[in-house]
């Protein structure tokens, strides 16, 4: 069941003992190996954390205003609540989320989840792990993977070609959505070690 409560968050077993279960601190690292700015550059912890606190806060507003609404809240009484939030520190600071990439952070509130969620587009059931992986974990995480294997080639193939890589690879995801996407990600696997490239886990 995706998780969708501090609750079940907090059920979520961080010591990992299976091999099979991925670290909090490493499925971070793939997130910022994998999002780029529009200039090709990473970005840094600092910017993460004030954007993904930008975006949590924007979502707890448009929470609230509507939960007030439909209350019969007045225009004054919702502008006040919104003005609070506003107020509120950012939920998650450049330290913290350096802490939580590097492994020191294994059992963060879920509040810190649900706005990294936010800025890396993804659902919060990909930072699950220990007994609360489901279905839906792998499958999110098997779509980090393949994007970081995607962004691989295409770069691989803009550098040593006419800048026609980002195109073709395109293209090649297109038809794997209407086979198999677990295709694609073998034929990139396959193109990456005839070019002499292995795709590095995040350090």
């Amino acid at each position: 069941m995706p998780l969708g409560s501090l609750e079940e968050f907090q059920k979520i077993d961080r010591t990992p003992e299976r091999g099979d279960l991925v670290p909090l601190g490493v499925k971070i690292r793939r997130l910022i190996d994998v999002k780029r700015k529009n200039d090709g550059t990473e970005y840094s912890i600092s910017e993460i954390a004030r954007e993904a606190s930008r975006l949590y806060r924007e979502q707890q507003i448009f929470q609230k205003s509507e939960e007030l609404a439909a209350a019969g809240a007045s225009k004054p009484e919702i502008e006040r609540a919104v003005e609070k939030i506003r107020q509120e520190p950012d939920v998650l600071s450049r330290p913290f989320l350096s802490e939580m990439k590097d492994g020191k952070r294994p059992n963060p509130p879920f509040d810190k989840i649900v706005a990294l969620s936010l800025f890396f587009g993804v659902s919060v059931d990909y930072f699950a792990v220990g007994a609360a992986v489901t279905e839906a974990t792998r499958k999110a995480e098997e779509e980090v993977e393949l994007a970081s294997l995607v962004a691989k080639f295409a770069n691989h193939l803009d550098t040593e070609s006419d800048g026609s890589g980002t195109a073709l690879v395109g293209a090649l995801m297109r038809g794997g959505v209407q086979t198999d996407p677990r295709q694609v990600e073998g034929m990139i696997r396959m193109a990456l070690a005839a070019m002499g490239i292995t795709p590095e886990e995040p350090s």
